[in-house]
């Protein structure tokens, strides 16, 4: 049932199909998590910088990096 036949025509798709794709998605996924930490990193500077109790306080500016924080934090399900 499991002869070497099979594992000879699993490593054929494996080659050909199963590990592109995987590799591709951890490429596309480690990608975006780098993307978006560097985003939410610049975000957390500006709010330290510039929020309702920051450094520097901006009301306009600091309603404006509210609405962007709480925009990403959505959670859709």
């Amino acid at each position: 049932m499991f002869g070497s036949e099979l594992w000879i025509e699993w490593l054929k798709y494996f080659d050909k199909i199963i590990g592109p794709t995987i590799f591709s998605t951890i490429r596309m996924v480690s990608t975006l998590v780098v993307f978006y930490s560097i985003i939410r990193f610049g975000l957390a500077i500006l709010l330290i910088l510039y929020g309702s109790q920051g450094l520097r306080p901006r009301e306009k500016f600091c309603n404006v990096l509210d609405f962007m924080v709480n925009s990403m934090e959505k959670k859709h399900y």
